[in-house]
């Protein structure tokens, strides 16, 4: 009975698929009119709308698209509509930053740049008779509210999803290129491990994570196990009563947690917010993906490193009941030690 589950589930999967991707086609094919007829004058670009409602990782890694904005239309007021809690990521921007709830209370726009289009939105969005609006959704974005009014871009999705945001910009001939300016912080000795994510498959299996412990213990590292929600504070409860090593597990807010990634000479996280934290921060960075696309979505730093299995990137499982983990199953300390000894930390 498990497996006739399974086999619907899946049919219904690839379906879904198949369904969505020829919307996608279509409408991608149905809009090369409308992208040949962008034209502007910079002088005429009064205000700028940017909208981004996502996750921490998949905000904070369009802070590079923002700043080429910027850069480019210098003499324009830029706001982004974003979820507040995040506004802490992009407050050295000097733009002023919303609440994506509340979108419906700007006044006009003359670009809207919308990342993540909401149909819930668009009607506002329509009566600030914008010149242009450029859109990342290919189904969204051909919707009927659109015609007659705007214009209209779908770019294709190749690699990383800072190259697929650019495409938007390359259309209204935006230069584009890495703007992100590092900062260096005073580190102590210690080390964060994050061990959960999005969903319980990306959860980094207890027995690597008990042998990344017992290593780090014996370099006499201060060792902090971050958490998000309730269940991996519960995961990782289980891996510290193992030890008598003191371990550091504390609820933080996102402003004291990016006050600890600043201190921390080594950060290895699974695929989730907490590396696009560290990321920005340009810290020693490991992440460790299982289902996430390594290419489409490595966090920003030039101290980066990534672990995956080459067989498992960007396989999508944690939609599928037949996935047996390889990816961390394979995993091993020697892999994480061997990229640790590539930072050249002195212990």
């Amino acid at each position: 009975m498990k497996n006739l589950y399974n086999n619907i589930y899946l049919i219904k999967n690839k379906l879904s698929y198949f369904i969505a991707y020829s919307k996608n086609l279509y409408y991608y094919l149905t809009s090369f009119s409308f992208i040949k007829n962008i034209k502007y004058n910079n002088s005429n670009i009064k205000n700028i709308v940017i909208i981004k409602d996502g996750a921490l990782g998949d905000t904070i890694i369009i802070k590079d698209f923002i700043l080429n904005i910027i850069k480019h239309f210098n003499t324009s007021k830029i706001i982004l509509a974003i979820n507040i809690k995040y506004k802490l990521f992009f407050e050295d921007l000097k733009i002023k930053i919303i609440d994506i709830n509340d979108i419906t209370k700007v006044k006009s726009a003359d670009i809207i740049f919308d990342l993540t289009p909401k149909k819930e939105t668009f009607n506002k969005l329509k009566t600030l008779n914008p010149k242009i609006i450029l859109c990342r959704s290919p189904i969204v974005a051909s919707d009927q509210l659109f015609k007659g009014f705007t214009k209209i871009l779908k770019p294709k999705n190749n690699g990383h999803i800072t190259d697929y945001n650019n495409q938007l910009l390359k259309e209204l001939n935006i230069p584009t290129k890495e703007n992100i300016k590092y900062k260096s912080y005073k580190e102590n000795k210690q080390i964060i491990i994050h061990v959960g994510g999005a969903t319980k498959i990306k959860y980094l299996p207890k027995r690597i994570v008990k042998d990344m412990i017992k290593y780090f213990i014996s370099k006499k590292y201060i060792i902090n196990l971050t958490y998000g929600t309730p269940d991996e504070l519960n995961y990782i409860n289980n891996i510290k009563k193992e030890f008598k090593y003191k371990i550091i597990i504390k609820k933080h807010t996102l402003n004291s947690l990016n006050n600890l990634i600043k201190k921390s000479k080594l950060i290895i996280s699974s695929d989730t917010g907490i590396a696009h934290m560290a990321g920005v921060l340009n810290k020693n960075l490991i992440v460790i993906y299982s289902t996430g696309d390594y290419k489409k979505w490595k966090p920003y730093g030039n101290n980066t490193k990534i672990l995956y299995y080459s067989k498992c990137n960007g396989c999508g499982h944690y939609q599928n009941f037949k996935c047996t983990h390889e990816c961390l199953n394979k995993l091993r300390l020697y892999d994480i030690i061997k990229k640790v000894n590539e930072f050249k930390i002195k212990w």
